[in-house]
C-alpha cells in the first residue's frame, strides 16, 4: 500500500485515520461517490471488504467528462463483482465515468454475465482517464463492449477497452491485467482502446479476446506518444486493417520488453506486435509459440504488418510462428519503407502463401508476389542490419515457386547480406556476430537465442 509519493505504510489502519480515509463497506457506498456531500469527488477512500454489485441491474457511472473522479481509491486486494452496465446511447461508460489527477490502487472488477455496454469510451474501471493519474495493481474480468444494436450511429463502437475506453496525458499505468472479451469497431484494445500524449504502461497483461475493424490490439487499439514495458498478451485478436497482438497501430511510441501468443486474424497491416508502426521503436521484444498464427491479405509479418517513417526494430525476434498471406508478407514485417531500421533482429517463421497467392504465382504474375524471410517488401531507403531468418521453415514459398525478396533484391547489400540460415545455424553463437550477449541475448542447450530480460 503506497501514497500518491510511493511511501510504504507498513500499518494500514494508522494511515486510514491519519488521513480520515473513507471508507467503502458496499456499493450501495461505492456508487454515493458524487451524489452524497458526503461521498466527493475528490476524497480519498479505502475499501474494506469484497463488494458486490448483483443487485443493480444498470450501474449509473461515477461523475462525468466534465466532473471526473480526482481523489483516491485504494483497494487494499478488494474486487468488485456482479457489475452490469447498460448504457448503449451513452459515452463515458465505466465504474466511473472519468478520471483525472487521481491515484487508484489494487482493486479488481469482475462484471456480471450481461458485461458493460456502452456507445464510445468505455472500459471497466472508466470510460476515459487523463492527467496525472496514478492506477496500480488493478485487474478486470469479464466483457465490455459497444452495443452493435446502435451500428446506424457513425461513432458507436469506438474506443473500447477492458481497462478503459481512453486514455490520455501523463498517465501512469502499473500492473493492469484483464480478461474475458472486449468487442468494439475502431480502437478496441483488451486493455485500452486508445492512448495518448505520454501514457506510460509498466506490466500490462490481458488474455482477453480482442474483435472490431480497424485499429485493434491485445493491449492497446491505437497508441500515439506512449510507452509500454514489460508487457504481455496472450489472446485471439479479429478484425480487418491495422490489428496488432499489443497494439493495433502505434504512432511515436515505444515498446519494450513486450510479447505476444495467440492468433491474429485480418486483412491488411496485422502484426504479431504491432499492425501499423511509424516513427515508433520496438525493441527487446518477441512473438512466439507453435500456436501463433497471424493471417491477413496484405501487409502481414510475424512482428509488424507495416513499419515506416524512420522506425526501429531492435533485438526483436519470432520464433515457431506461422505468417500467412496473399501479398507483402514477411517473417518479421509484410512492408517496410520510409527509412526504417531493422537491426539484430530474426525471423524464425514459417511463411505460407495463401490458396489466392498460390494461384497467382503458378500464372505470369508471380514476380509481383512479395514475400521474404525478413521482410516481405522494402525500398531502398530502409536499412537492414545483422538479421537473420530461418530458411528451412520458407518451403510453402519456394513450392509455389514465389522468389524470396531478399533474393529479388540482390543489388541492395543490405538485403542480400541476409542470407537465409538452416536451423542449425540459428542455434550457434557464431552466426550472430556483433550481437550484445552479455547483456541483451542468451543461447543455450543448442537452443535459439532469447532475450535475457524476457527470459
Amino acid at each position: 500500500f503506497e501514497d500518491s509519493e510511493g511511501t510504504l505504510f507498513q500499518n494500514i489502519q494508522q494511515k486510514i485515520q491519519q488521513e480520515n480515509f473513507i471508507k467503502i463497506g458496499s456499493y450501495s457506498q461505492l456508487s454515493s461517490i458524487n451524489s452524497s456531500s458526503a461521498y466527493p469527488l475528490q476524497g480519498t477512500y479505502v475499501i474494506v471488504r469484497d463488494l458486490s454489485a448483483a443487485a443493480q441491474p444498470n450501474h449509473s457511472p461515477i461523475g462525468s467528462q466534465t466532473a471526473p473522479f480526482t481523489g483516491r481509491l485504494y483497494g487494499l486486494g478488494k474486487s468488485l463483482t456482479g457489475l452490469t452496465i447498460q448504457r448503449s446511447t451513452q459515452s463515458n461508460v465505466g465504474l466511473f465515468a472519468a478520471i483525472k489527477d487521481a491515484t487508484i490502487d489494487n482493486f479488481s472488477i469482475i462484471s456480471s454475465e450481461k458485461g458493460i455496454t456502452g456507445k464510445t469510451i468505455v472500459g471497466s474501471l472508466a470510460g476515459r482517464i487523463l492527467g496525472n493519474s496514478k492506477i496500480s495493481n488493478f485487474s478486470f474480468s469479464g466483457l465490455v463492449k459497444a452495443d452493435s444494436k446502435s451500428s446506424d450511429d457513425a461513432e458507436v463502437g469506438y474506443q473500447i477497452g477492458g481497462f478503459a475506453g481512453r486514455v490520455s496525458g501523463k498517465v501512469s499505468l502499473i500492473n493492469i491485467r484483464s480478461a474475458g472479451a472486449v468487442i468494439g469497431t475502431d480502437n478496441i484494445g483488451g486493455l485500452i482502446g486508445r492512448a495518448y500524449s505520454g501514457v506510460s504502461l509498466l506490466g500490462g497483461y490481458s488474455t482477453s479476446r480482442v474483435s472490431g475493424e480497424n485499429d485493434v490490439g491485445g493491449l492497446v487499439g491505437r497508441g500515439i506518444d506512449i510507452e509500454l514495458r514489460n508487457s504481455i498478451a496472450q489472446n485471439v485478436i479479429t478484425g480487418h486493417d491495422k490489428l496488432g497482438g499489443i497494439i493495433g497501430s502505434l504512432i511515436q511510441g515505444s515498446l519494450f520488453n513486450c510479447s505476444w501468443l495467440g492468433e491474429v486474424n485480418g486483412i491488411q497491416e496485422v502484426g504479431g506486435t504491432v499492425g501499423w508502426l511509424s516513427q515508433s521503436r520496438i525493441v527487446n521484444s518477441f512473438v512466439s509459440g507453435q500456436t501463433s498464427y497471424i493471417k491477413g491479405s496484405s501487409n502481414i509479418g510475424g512482428l509488424v504488418g507495416y513499419a515506416l517513417n524512420k522506425s526501429i526494430i531492435q533485438d526483436s525476434y519470432t520464433r515457431q510462428v506461422k505468417v500467412e498471406g496473399d501479398n507483402h508478407v514477411g517473417g518479421l514485417i509484410g512492408l517496410v519503407t520510409k527509412n526504417t531500421r531493422i537491426k539484430n533482429s530474426y525471423a524464425n517463421s514459417q511463411i505460407l502463401p495463401t490458396p489466392r497467392a498460390k494461384k497467382q504465382a503458378a500464372g505470369t504474375a508471380n514476380q509481383k508476389l512479395n514475400f521474404g524471410g525478413i521482410v516481405g517488401k522494402l525500398d531502398s531507403s530502409v536499412q537492414l542490419e545483422n538479421s537473420f531468418y530461418n530458411n528451412d521453415l520458407l518451403t510453402a514459398v519456394q513450392n509455389a515457386n514465389i522468389i524470396l525478396t531478399e533474393n529479388k533484391n540482390q543489388k541492395n547489400t543490405s538485403v542480400s547480406s541476409l542470407l537465409g540460415r538452416k536451423t542449425s545455424e540459428l542455434k550457434q553463437l557464431t552466426t550472430f556476430k556483433d550481437w550484445d550477449f552479455e547483456n541483451v541475448w542468451d543461447i543455450q542447450n543448442n537452443g535459439y537465442p532469447f532475450l535475457k530480460q524476457n527470459n
